[in-house]
């Protein structure tokens, strides 16, 4: 819903947006674990239809997942299609690939299926992840995360004043950006 929100905000205002990486459970299991092991009080299917509800003005639809999967890989492979400026595709490719179509981003061979869907060298990401040649990148986004007391995702800085965590409003945006744009 995050990238919902900024595409709907940079066609109302100019704006420049930096996506960083940050592993909220980097505990998670490289096998990935049940959403239900993790946080046995959600009930997925309420979670799943709220999550649709509030999609739905942004264009963005879920489904149902009960996984959660080690995101350090992806966050890895995310610094590399930045490395060849294709980040934002990549970005987008791997929320469609989890959120919309239940795909496990933490299985290397899903992150290299997607990073050649949108031009990337598969043999080379696949060398740079199994290097692990830009964890110590996503180990420092991780760092600065937790220095700005980042705890969720998402969580957007505006101008670096104002921190507006999780889904919010589209209204809550607009009043943030406007705080920072009057004179």
């Amino acid at each position: 819903m995050g990238k919902g929100i900024v595409e709907k905000l940079k066609s109302d205002y100019t704006i420049v947006e930096k996506w960083i990486g940050f592993e909220l459970h980097p505990e998670t299991p490289a096998s990935g674990v049940k959403i239900a092991e993790l946080l046995p009080e959600i009930d997925l299917d309420l979670m799943n239809r709220n999550l649709n509800a509030n999609g739905n003005s942004y264009g963005v639809s879920f489904k149902r997942n009960d996984f959660l999967p080690n995101t350090r890989l992806a966050l890895e492979a995310s610094e590399f299609a930045r490395a060849y400026n294709k980040f934002t595709e990549f970005h987008d490719r791997t929320f469609k690939a989890y959120f919309t179509e239940g795909q496990d981003i933490g299985n290397i061979m899903v992150l290299l299926n997607l990073a050649q869907e949108i031009g990337l060298d598969k043999a080379k990401l696949e060398e740079d992840l199994n290097n692990h040649t830009y964890a110590e990148v996503v180990e420092q986004n991780r760092t600065a995360a937790v220095k700005n007391n980042v705890t969720a995702i998402p969580t957007f800085i505006i101008a670096d004043k104002i921190r507006i965590t999780g889904a919010n409003p589209y209204s809550r945006f607009q009043k943030a950006l406007e705080e920072i744009i009057k004179p």
